[in-house]
Parts: structure tokens; sequence; C-alpha cells
């Protein structure tokens, strides 16, 4: 689920539906996995790019970006920072022999920057992936990169930028109703399947969540939060 849904906000969601008496079953398994048919499902449905909960705004590089761009032969980087004109940054290349100093180099020269906002960014290298964070949350949080057809070795290098195979994903603002919608269909989905009292049990292959016998309140829900213009 990681790519719809934090893994802190679906512990904050498991954690409701365990509090349900209604859900007689111990087995925290299994109502996971009825928990994650229906987020995927809401998120489809409401035309979500993924859950929305408070989040900040990041760019991540794609897979298997270089580790050593010490000898490339520019080091420009556009970036925007929470919706702000671009500023071009100019690491210092022989700082960025490794991955941990490239983030280390790359955080350096965002926040000298004096833009609002800048000072807050941080860069990480973790599981082989560069991830540049707004330090704001919200809506209006983001990061946005960028390059010149003759600037553009440190993006094609560490796969920034959607061209070369890095995403971009805004902040977010937390939507309690749709947590509400998400709880309410997982209980649906729950006693549709009927497996009360059950100590332990699988989603059978095949079910899926369908509009047929949903509750009212969570559709006319659903109704108010999808987007006008799909």
């Amino acid at each position: 689920m990681s790519a719809v849904i934090t893994t802190t906000k679906r512990s904050a969601l498991l954690v409701l539906l365990q509090a349900n008496p209604d859900i007689l079953t111990a087995d925290s398994s299994y109502v996971g996995q009825l928990l994650d048919r229906a987020i995927e499902w809401m998120v489809s449905r409401l035309k979500f790019t993924r859950y929305p909960e408070l989040a900040q705004g990041y760019s991540q590089s794609g897979a298997s970006p270089s580790t050593d761009i010490s000898g490339i032969n520019t080091n420009e980087l556009e970036i925007s920072v929470n919706g702000s004109l671009r500023v071009i940054i100019t690491p210092t290349l022989s700082s960025m022999a490794t991955g941990a100093d490239i983030a280390t180099e790359l955080q350096r020269v965002i926040r000298a920057d004096s833009s609002d906002g800048f000072d807050e960014v941080t860069v990480a290298f973790a599981d082989s992936l560069y991830t540049i964070t707004s330090g704001r949350n919200g809506a209006g949080s983001s990061i946005i990169l960028g390059f010149t057809e003759t600037n553009k070795a440190v993006a094609q290098n560490l796969k920034f930028t959607p061209e070369f195979g890095g995403v971009e994903f805004p902040g977010m603002e937390a939507q309690v109703e749709v947590d509400g919608l998400v709880v309410g269909l997982t209980e649906h989905y729950y006693r549709m399947i009927g497996i009360e009292g059950a100590a332990a049990a699988s989603v059978p292959g095949g079910v899926n969540v369908s509009n047929i016998g949903i509750p009212k309140w969570i559709l006319s829900g659903m109704n108010a939060k999808r987007r006008l213009w799909t």
C-alpha cells in the first residue's frame, strides 16, 4: 500500500477499526486485508492520486540513480519550493562521490538560498533513492525540479524529474470525512464476507468491493467528495 497511503496513516485507520465492537475477529492481518481493499477502491473511485492525509510535498529519484557524480560535466539543477519561482542551484561536484554525500550537498546548497521555505528543505538518500522534501505540510507544499538541455547532467544522473524516471508529489490536506468513509466501507466489507468470530482468515480470492449493498451514507459521502471535473 506504500504507493497509495503511508504506513502511519494506514496504522491509524486500523486502530479505528479494531476499536469497533462489531468487528469480533482478533486477526489484525485479516482486517488489514479488508482495509487495503477499501482504501484502494476509495482512492480509485474518488480519483485521488493517493490517500488524502496531511503530508509534505516531495520529489524522489527514479530507480538506480548514480551514487557518484563527482565527474559529470555540469552542476546545475533547477528547483521550486512550495510554488516559488525556479532557482538554479550549483552544488559542488567534488563533494558528491557517495549517495550520502550527494544528499548532504544538495541539502546544503538548497538551504543556502534565501527564498522562502528553502531553508526548511531536507534531502535524504535511503533505499537507494534520493528524496527532496518540503519542510511544510498541506496542499501548498511542493518540490518541483527542472533542468535545461545544456545543463541536465545532475537531473539525468540522479534520475530526478519525471523525464528521467523520478516522481513528484504535492503535499496534501487531511480529510477526516474520507477516513470515516473508508472505515465504514471496511466494516461493510467485513459484514458482507461474514466471518464474525473467526480467529484467523484470509480474503477469499476474487472477492471485490462493488456498489452492491454499500450503505447509502457511504455512497452519498463519496458523491460529495468526488471531483467535479471527472
